[in-house]
């Protein structure tokens, strides 16, 4: 694709740690620590990386090809980037329980003989992992989770965050239209995609200004 820039799902205020996390005497797995205060007490929150996690991938492959690279969802510290709002757990990009408690993933497990989501998944997408057609794979995948996202209410995706959290990154990705020409890569959880892909970036706000804390 050769992307004139590369956006990538994560805290932007990890920013200053791309060069460290992909630097070559980083050897994953690695994680960050950040550390933040909030509602006068502190929030410690860890966000892990693997040698084949596709964030730590597309970052250290901005690096080997010079392609500026940021990672475009609110700040660590924000309340929506804290499961519930109530504990310091990451949010995942995809509520593992919609995988076997989505009506479309049940309708899918009955008709395809599967257990449950996770045999569904393996059974559609794991076992065609080495064929050479990615752009069939991340298209059938894309419809996947663009079917699963639209059996989910919109009143439980703000209540989780899920559409603050998009609403950011949407703000980036406006930004990066904005300051580069050619492609743009961004990684994200195949939940969030739809709503990047639909989104309009001309009437996208600015991006949130990063908060204090403190990453490790």
């Amino acid at each position: 694709l050769a992307p004139a820039a590369i956006l990538v799902e994560g805290p932007c205020d990890f920013d200053p740690l791309i060069p460290s996390l992909v630097d070559p005497g980083t050897r994953p797995p690695v994680a960050i620590v950040s550390i933040a205060d909030r509602d006068g007490g502190r929030s410690i929150s860890t966000f892990p990386f693997c040698a084949h996690s596709p964030e730590y991938v597309a970052l250290a492959q901005a690096r080997a090809r010079g392609v500026p690279a940021r990672f475009i969802d609110l700040p660590a510290g924000d309340k929506a980037m804290l499961r519930d709002g109530r504990d310091d757990t990451p949010p995942p990009p995809v509520d593992e329980q919609a995988f076997d408690t989505n009506d479309y993933v049940r309708a899918l497990a009955e008709r395809l003989g599967c257990r449950d989501g996770n045999e569904v998944w393996d059974h559609l997408f794991e076992a065609r992992i080495g064929r050479g057609d990615w752009r069939a794979f991340f298209a059938d995948v894309g419809r996947y989770c663009g079917h699963m996202r639209a059996c989910t209410s919109t009143a439980a995706m703000a209540a989780d965050g899920t559409l603050a959290r998009e609403e950011q990154m949407i703000a980036h990705l406006a930004a990066a239209r904005r300051e580069v020409e050619g492609p743009i890569l961004a990684v994200v959880g195949g939940f969030h995609a739809p709503a990047l892909a639909g989104a309009d970036l001309a009437a996208a706000r600015r991006p949130e200004r990063v908060s204090g804390g403190t990453h490790y």
